[in-house]
């Protein structure tokens, strides 16, 4: 950031916000959580945020705001294409997105699972379909079999 301040000047509120959570190693989906915004509607701020700074990308406006020592420690470490053919930095996922229970997690977390615990979370998931399939054609066939013993 200038000594002037003139960075935020430039940026809206929305921009910002979206720039310190790129900072905080986020992906514009889990920003759009956070802020309760589309993923689309953050991707504009961002390349808006982007233009207006004369960032290249999105890694280097987050760091034209916050001080190197502010930026995540996972932050910009790997290349996500998009699809416009376009680089974008994004995080690595943090290692606390293992599985962690019986099912899987909610929300669209970063995977950053390996291939045997992909494997094992898909044969969990499918166990679970079987039995819930299994209850369920239990519980419709005893009912059959009691309402047709009340004949």
């Amino acid at each position: 950031m200038s000594p002037d301040g003139s960075l935020n000047q430039t940026l809206t509120e929305r921009q910002r916000e979206c720039l310190e959570a790129v900072a905080r190693g986020l992906t514009s989906k889990e920003i759009a959580r956070e802020l309760n915004l589309s993923h689309k509607t953050v991707d504009q701020h961002i390349a808006i945020a982007m233009e207006r700074l004369g960032a290249k990308n999105r890694t280097a406006a987050a760091m034209m705001l916050r001080p190197q020592d502010e930026i995540h420690p996972g932050f910009g470490t790997s290349q996500a294409s998009r699809g416009d053919d376009e680089s974008v930095i994004e995080p690595f996922a943090s290692a606390d997105t293992e599985a962690k229970g019986f099912l899987p997690p909610l929300g669209g977390r970063a995977n950053a699972l390996s291939l045997r615990d992909r494997l094992a979370l898909i044969v969990r998931v499918a166990l679970f379909g079987l039995m819930v399939t299994g209850a369920a054609y239990l519980s419709i066939y005893g009912a059959i079999r009691v309402l047709g013993e009340l004949r």
